[in-house]
């Protein structure tokens, strides 16, 4: 039986008509139209990522992006702009004239995929060069899924030959789970600047990745917005660390990641394979002079560890360059440089705008 959620639908206008009529659209993660009624403002849902919309007294479109739990109830305020009101949560904006919300980039079922990945037009067909901590479980000719049910002793990667280049990428998956759940696809899309390759977190770890696809799409505010309010599931580290970590790095990008030190030492501590946890500690701890030392500590060794998303890479390299000349780093001073030689060494290899860390050669 498919677990669901509710969400209720709140019109706050001063036209009793717009309230009490109005039109409300709620989409799919893919924009397909599931719902569309003018009187109804409750709506039973399966979990998963949502856009609800519609039309006000101004004349504009209004729309929140939100993630249906099983068993829970999400609240839904639709405002008007010129309806005085601060709305906690999810921002609620007009809709711009070019439109802000992009496509998910990847959010099939593992069910549904088995002839998907055919789509380019090549006379050259991807090689899958070697694997690592993980298992092949499907492939197609510019798709494979991976998985594991075992936990790793490092971020596991897939190497792929292709167009004369090889991609090592880290793989998202979620050793905790069975499959679908634990697993990952690796995607190679035509674009316009030659081809891409993509990990993806399981559609069926809905909350990770609706994260993941929000991201990818270049809106980190809406990302941040969700990832608030799916964090008392991330929290649930010991189901899904790579899920977990994604939604901390959203937070800390924005500022939001706040007193959650206990949550990352967890984070950092129980899964000693997963080096982006320790990123993000040392961060937290880097603002308590008294914890500074245990920052440059976990900063030192995570550089030696192969990271599962770029921004997590990016930041280290960023805190070990800017450590401030006091008494803790005269005593690493040596480490330090080795650890930024390290990252640097490897930064020219990297395809920066993916999510998770690729290396092109």
């Amino acid at each position: 039986m498919t677990k669901k959620g509710e969400i209720s639908i709140n019109i706050q206008s001063n036209s009793w008509l717009v309230s009490d009529v109005a039109s409300v659209e709620i989409r799919d993660s893919q924009l397909r139209l599931v719902e569309r009624e003018g009187s109804t403002r409750k709506f039973t849902l399966p979990k998963g990522l949502y856009e609800v919309s519609a039309v006000l007294e101004d004349g504009h479109r209004y729309k929140q992006l939100v993630i249906v739990q099983a068993g829970k109830k999400v609240n839904v305020d639709l405002i008007p702009s010129k309806v005085e009101h601060i709305q906690e949560g999810p921002l609620v904006e007009p809709e711009p004239e070019m439109p802000k919300y992009k496509r998910p980039r990847f959010t099939q079922a593992m069910n549904e995929i088995d002839n998907q990945g055919q789509q380019l037009l090549d006379t050259e067909s991807p090689q899958l060069l070697e694997v690592k901590g993980a298992s092949l479980l499907r492939e197609s000719q510019f798709l494979w899924v991976f998985g594991t049910e075992q936990k790793p002793e490092a971020v596991p990667t897939a190497e792929i030959g292709y167009g004369g280049h090889k991609y090592c990428i880290s793989l998202p998956i979620s050793p905790e789970h069975v499959f679908p759940e634990n697993s990952c696809v690796v995607k190679i899309d035509k674009t316009r600047t030659g081809p891409k390759i993509n990990a993806w977190i399981a559609k069926e770890r809905t909350e990770a990745n609706a994260l993941q696809n929000m991201l990818a799409s270049g809106y980190p505010i809406d990302a941040a917005n969700v990832a608030s309010s799916a964090m008392e599931l991330l929290e649930s580290k010991y189901s899904d660390p790579t899920g977990a970590a994604l939604g901390a790095l959203i937070l800390f990008k924005v500022g939001k990641l706040g007193d959650r030190v206990d949550w990352l030492r967890n984070l950092a501590h129980s899964f000693d394979w997963l080096p982006d946890g320790k990123v993000l500690y040392a961060k937290q701890l880097f603002n308590d002079e008294a914890h500074r030392e245990e920052a440059i500590q976990l900063g030192i060794e995570a550089s030696f560890q192969r990271m599962l998303y770029t921004e997590c890479y990016s930041i280290l390299l960023d805190f070990l360059r800017r450590w401030p000349e006091d008494d803790i780093i005269s005593h690493y001073d040596k480490a330090r440089w080795d650890a930024i030689e390290q990252l640097a060494s490897r930064s020219t290899d990297l395809d920066w705008e993916s999510i998770c860390l690729t290396e092109v050669f």
